[in-house]
C-alpha cells in the first residue's frame, strides 16, 4: 500500500509540475515541487531515507528536463539531507521549523544547482541566474510549505 501511495504521489507531483505550474504562473519563475517535496521529506524522515528519495526525485526531474540528471539528483539529495540534519540535530520543533528548513535548504540547493549546471553544461549564464532564481523559488516554497506539510505529517504516525 505504501509503494502505491508513493507512486501516486510522484505521478501527481509530475503532473502538477509539468501542467499545473506552467498554467498558473505562465512564463514567470514557478515553484519547484520536486525540490520542495524532497526538502520536506528531509524534515520528517530519517537522513538516509530522505537523501535516497531526494536523489531519486532529483534524477527524475533532471531526466525529464533534459538539462542534467546528475546536478538535479545531487542538489535534491543535498537539500533533503540538509533539512534532515537540521531537523534531527539542532532545529527546534514547532510550526516554524519546517519553514526555516525549507527556506535554507531550498536556497542552498538552488545555488548549488546553478553552479553544477554551469559546470556540467559549460554555460556560465547559470551562475548569473542562480541567486535571483534561488530567491524566487524560496519564496514559492515558503508559500506552499503548509500544503505539503499536511501530507508528510500524516506519514509520521
Amino acid at each position: 500500500m505504501r509503494v502505491f501511495l508513493v507512486v501516486c504521489f510522484v505521478l501527481g507531483l509530475l503532473m502538477a509540475q509539468t501542467w499545473l505550474v506552467p498554467f498558473v504562473v505562465g512564463q514567470r519563475v514557478g515553484p519547484d515541487l520536486f525540490l520542495l517535496s524532497s526538502v520536506l521529506m528531509g524534515c520528517f524522515w530519517t537522513f538516509g531515507r530522505a537523501v535516497t528519495c531526494g536523489f531519486l526525485l532529483g534524477g527524475l526531474q533532471g531526466w525529464l528536463q533534459g538539462t542534467g540528471l546528475i546536478p538535479f539528483a545531487v542538489t535534491r539529495s543535498f537539500g533533503s539531507g540538509m533539512a534532515s540534519w537540521m531537523s534531527s540535530r539542532w532545529l527546534w520543533s514547532g510550526w516554524l521549523a519546517p519553514l526555516f528548513a525549507v527556506a535554507t535548504a531550498t536556497f542552498a540547493s538552488e545555488l548549488l544547482n546553478g553552479s553544477l549546471l554551469a559546470l556540467f553544461l559549460r554555460e556560465p549564464q547559470y551562475l548569473a541566474l542562480g541567486p535571483p532564481l534561488a530567491f524566487a523559488e524560496t519564496l514559492w516554497s515558503l508559500a506552499l510549505t503548509p500544503v505539503f506539510v499536511f501530507f508528510f505529517r500524516r506519514d509520521e504516525g
